[in-house]
């Protein structure tokens, strides 16, 4: 557990046919083409709607017809070719231009709701992104060696660190020590906690193992444990615990830009098998930077 402008108009066919609606398309571009290249835009977007009709009775008049008068002869030919790159654009896509990835978000103060999207670490190293749905609340606030998310209304507790200290095992409220260089095998011979044997997994591409545990020997102990305990982590201004009634899943990947970074989820025993997929759909599309 944690401590905590105007609007531009389809131009649409004249009566008269190709040639009006092509002249017309040539002024715009006469009228539009000064002023840092915006016309190019202007005229793509005026075409989207119209280009596949002008393609199509372009094939009826004959490209000869089209180009005809030398008075706009240029104009017309940027435009068909502005037209066939719309039209022709994404295979199939109807012509519309690509939308844009949305952008990632800041992880919220300590308490605050995430609204379903993408979010990116601003301080945590190594650097991150990852995507939640409904239900999910900041637990504290980003650090450089931790982020956390809790659920809104169930059990699941996930976090991702960047341990650099830890608590004694024969001696948790005495001085804190430096993180081992081996987490995994620091956890797996850790006298007070019970841990099955490490698996191989990968979080966002990084190879690590992952291992349950539950706490075997938990103890009265520091104030900041709200139940018996087992303290493991000191994180900026906060700890993390494995109370006697949880059970937490821990991943360690081994090398993140060089860094060694410990994950973990789940909360109350009893529902640890609830919390499971609903973790695991998050670290799913957890993404490192430049890993």
């Amino acid at each position: 557990m944690l401590l905590q402008g105007r609007d531009r108009k389809e131009m649409r066919p004249e009566e008269n046919g190709l040639h009006r609606e092509h002249a017309t398309a040539c002024r715009q571009v006469h009228k539009r083409r000064t002023g840092s290249g915006l016309w190019v835009l202007r005229l793509r977007s005026s075409l989207v709607g119209s280009c596949r009709r002008v393609l199509a009775r372009i094939g009826e008049q004959g490209m000869y017809r089209l180009l005809g008068k030398p008075a706009f002869r240029l104009g017309l030919l940027v435009a068909l070719i502005l037209a066939l790159s719309t039209c022709g654009g994404g295979g199939g896509g109807g012509g519309q231009a690509k939308q844009e990835e949305p952008k990632a978000h800041a992880i919220p103060q300590s308490g605050k709701p995430l609204s379903p999207g993408t979010y990116a670490t601003k301080v945590f190293e190594p650097g991150l992104s990852f995507s939640v749905g409904k239900g999910w609340t900041a637990a504290l606030p980003e650090t450089p060696d931790a982020v956390a998310l809790v659920e809104q209304n169930g059990p699941t507790l996930i976090g991702i660190l960047n341990v650099e200290k830890v608590f004694d095992p024969t001696d948790p409220e005495g001085p804190l020590k430096p993180a081992p260089d081996d987490m995994v095998g620091w956890l797996q011979d850790h006298p007070r906690l019970e841990v099955e044997p490490p698996s191989r997994v990968s979080v966002g591409g990084v190879s690590g193992q992952q291992f349950d545990a539950i706490a075997s020997e938990p103890k009265e102990g520091p104030d900041f444990c709200s139940e018996p305990c087992v303290p493991l982590f000191y994180i900026t201004d906060n700890n993390f615990w494995v109370g006697k009634s949880e059970k937490y899943r821990f991943i360690v990947l081994d090398d993140v830009k060089g860094q060694e970074v410990t994950i973990f989820f789940g909360g109350p025993a009893v529902e640890f098998d609830e919390s499971l997929p609903k973790a695991q759909k998050v670290l799913d599309t957890v993404q490192w930077n430049g890993a």
